[in-house]
């Protein structure tokens, strides 16, 4: 075992190979730091993007169009079922789940992108998707669209995300003994509120008739 017999003053070695490399280092890191090119500065820059506010459509006849801008809910689900052994408590929303390539890459979201289950339900860029049509057929200039309707489902299985903890999104459809979807299935899709533009329709208060028809049910 070698002991050291030179005081920390001392210079051994290629001190000036050290020293020059030091300071390359220092000026490589500052000049990358005043670009904005740091990891640190491109991830707080990539989470900015993406949970930018964002603004839900309007629906003012009652009906979902094309290029409607909303949200998909999965409403809280606390009972215990066969399909569902281990209940999710709250509300989660479909949400944009980026590769953590895309964070060196780009500085927001980008199709094709994976999918997860968020806690945050507030409209931002990360959770609002636009009602797009998928063009089937195209005869003598005019276009058949069609929607295509994904049964998905919020799964209990969580795991680690750029935005932390997440619930997994899998496509499957669970049925009960009458055939009937369980609540791992259903999804609310959520517009904006014509007379909040805080909230949405969701976070709406419900009709009073609506509340004592629940009571009743409930009794």
């Amino acid at each position: 075992m070698s002991i050291r017999t030179f005081s920390a003053s001392v210079r051994i070695g290629n001190w000036n190979e050290d020293i020059s490399l030091d300071e390359d280092l220092l000026k490589d890191f500052l000049e990358k730091r005043e670009k904005g090119e740091l990891l640190v500065q491109k991830s707080s820059r990539f989470k900015q993007n993406v949970m930018q506010k964002a603004e839900l459509s309007i629906s003012t006849d009652g009906f979902l169009h094309f290029g409607d801008v909303v949200m998909l809910l999965n409403p809280e689900n606390s009972v215990e079922t066969l399909s569902n052994p281990f209940p999710i408590f709250g509300n989660y929303t479909l949400s944009a789940n980026p590769d953590e390539s895309a964070v060196h890459l780009k500085s927001h979201l980008t199709a094709p992108c994976g999918v997860s289950g968020s806690s945050n339900i507030k409209p931002c860029a990360r959770n609002a998707f636009i009602i797009t049509s998928m063009i089937t057929h195209c005869h003598c200039n005019n276009c058949i669209a069609k929607v295509v309707f994904l049964f998905i489902i919020l799964s209990p299985q969580c795991f680690r995300t750029l935005f932390g903890k997440e619930c997994e999104v899998t496509a499957h459809t669970y049925l009960n003994s009458h055939k009937v979807e369980e609540s791992e299935n259903h999804w609310i899709i959520v517009t904006g509120n014509p007379s909040d533009d805080i909230n949405t329709m969701f976070d709406r208060p419900k009709p009073p008739s609506e509340e004592m028809k629940e009571n009743k049910c409930v009794e």
